[in-house]
């Protein structure tokens, strides 16, 4: 079954994702916005490599890109992405 709205999305570093289901009001895009600086600090202290820390997080965003509409409605959403930072590091 096709999503009501689906699009492409384009993160960063990474190849535009085809399909993806989003809502229409830009949620994820302001998500990435909103958190990106905080996760790279995150990955720094992980890393120990700037350049690395922003892949690292462009790749934690990419693999949420995919699971956006359940991830939005978790709980905590910037906690799944912040542990997918943690397991990519």
């Amino acid at each position: 079954m096709r999503p009501e709205s689906v699009t492409d999305v384009w993160v960063p570093g990474v190849e535009v994702v085809h399909e993806v289901a989003v809502d229409d009001d830009g949620e994820l895009a302001a998500f990435f916005s909103r958190h990106f600086d905080g996760l790279c600090q995150v990955a720094y202290l992980l890393v120990g490599n700037a350049s690395v820390a922003e892949e690292v997080v462009m790749d934690a965003f990419a693999s949420t890109v995919a699971r956006w509409p359940t991830v939005r409605e978790a709980d905590n959403p910037l906690a799944y992405v912040r542990r997918a930072v943690v397991n990519i590091s």
